[in-house]
């Protein structure tokens, strides 16, 4: 009787922790695509028996606004954030990517649009930039990344990539990293890495340089050659 009172304790525990939600009418752990190519058979079962261990959660943040309008057009809007249980994290502790290719602080961002009887779908995804680095904190109110000269970077990254298109299929990906002089190393490894990947992910859009623009220059001069990979030899 005490161990069930310890669990019944640390689940309203749970329950009342600020923006965690829970449904007994919809699967909150599945996004509506993923629901749409299920079968009957797994409509059928619980949401408890229909957690998928790859997807599984550890915290929700829904936003739902309901009776919106545009144009005269009477639609509901909700938007539900998942975090990934795999290596979850303190900004600056938890940093890249695990040897499975899980990146750090992974989340998984969903918006519904329903209209009439209609529902619309759109998810987006973000997460550390999928290679093995790390940015311990220090007395640096910015502390410089490292990139690991252990790790087997391609490995991981195809990794990720390779799950990435499983769940979600073709991807387009957006490169976020800042092209200062702090993050100008992280910036030009990954798009090293990015063009060694093989595989399925001919299908992927990389548009680094029309969504950044960037212009690697610093003292006014041009940068060359800043930044020398593990293992590669200039």
């Amino acid at each position: 009787m005490q161990d069930n009172k310890t669990f019944l304790s640390m689940i309203n525990a749970v329950l009342h922790t600020d923006a965690f939600y829970f449904a007994t009418t919809y699967d909150l752990t599945h996004t509506l695509q993923r629901l749409a190519n299920t079968s009957p058979d797994f409509q059928d079962t619980s949401l408890l028996e229909r957690v998928s261990p790859d997807i599984c959660r550890t915290h929700g943040t829904i936003i739902s606004i309901k009776s919106s309008c545009i144009n005269g057009k009477k639609f509901e809007w909700s938007i539900i954030s998942r975090r990934s249980c795999f290596r979850a994290g303190v900004r600056y502790y938890v940093r890249g990517i695990d040897v499975d290719g899980h990146a750090a602080n992974f989340v998984e961002t969903e918006q519904i649009v329903q209209y009439g009887g209609s529902k619309a779908s759109f998810v987006q995804t973000r997460g550390s930039i999928p290679f093995f680095w790390s940015q311990r904190p220090n007395l640096k109110y910015k502390p410089k990344p490292q990139i690991s000269k252990a790790g087997n970077h391609l490995d991981g990254l195809q990794r990720h990539f390779d799950s990435q298109v499983l769940l979600y299929g073709r991807q387009v990906v957006l490169n976020l990293v800042r092209c200062s002089e702090l993050q100008l190393s992280l910036y030009i490894f990954y798009r090293m890495e990015v063009q060694r990947l093989t595989g399925p992910l001919h299908d992927l859009d990389l548009p680094f340089q029309s969504i950044l623009g960037c212009l690697c220059f610093m003292s006014g001069r041009p940068i060359r050659h800043p930044f020398k990979p593990p293992g590669l030899k200039r």
